[in-house]
């Protein structure tokens, strides 16, 4: 059980670390454009993308019968998964705004400023809850 906790930890950092040939594509600015979006742009959406499978796999974990995680373990999970999940809809808004506003040639650096920092919630709350599946480990 411990190596199968491990391994839904390692293979989403993995994939990060040896960059995942979907998580490199650029992406259009709107669809049936032919304009890639910025690296700023791309990187927030494939982040997007990447905290969206890793909630969606944890909340099957948590439903896998046998469980994933033990009884202790299950509602720390839980609460960190809440927390990842209200910082991806927080950057999810943040994003949209910031897409929008460069699609229409308005973005301003607020928009761009909230956007990165709600990306670092996103990333603090990712790592609170691979310490949550790994027991603090």
């Amino acid at each position: 059980m411990k190596h199968r906790i491990l391994a839904l930890v390692l293979a989403p950092m993995l994939c990060l670390a040896t960059g995942c040939a979907t998580l490199k594509t650029p992406h259009p600015v709107a669809p049936g454009s032919t304009v890639n979006a910025s690296s700023f742009d791309s990187g927030t959406y494939n982040l997007l993308l990447f905290t969206k499978s890793v909630i969606d796999q944890t909340k099957a974990d948590l439903s896998a019968n046998p469980p994933v995680f033990t009884t202790l373990a299950t509602p720390i999970v839980k609460q960190a998964l809440n927390a990842l999940i209200t910082a991806y809809n927080a950057l999810d808004t943040a994003y949209q705004q910031y897409h929008n506003a460069v699609v229409a040639g308005t973005a301003t650096q607020s928009q761009a400023a909230a956007v990165t920092s709600a990306t670092a919630q996103v990333h603090g709350a990712m790592t609170a809850l691979t310490t949550a599946k790994t027991g603090g480990q």
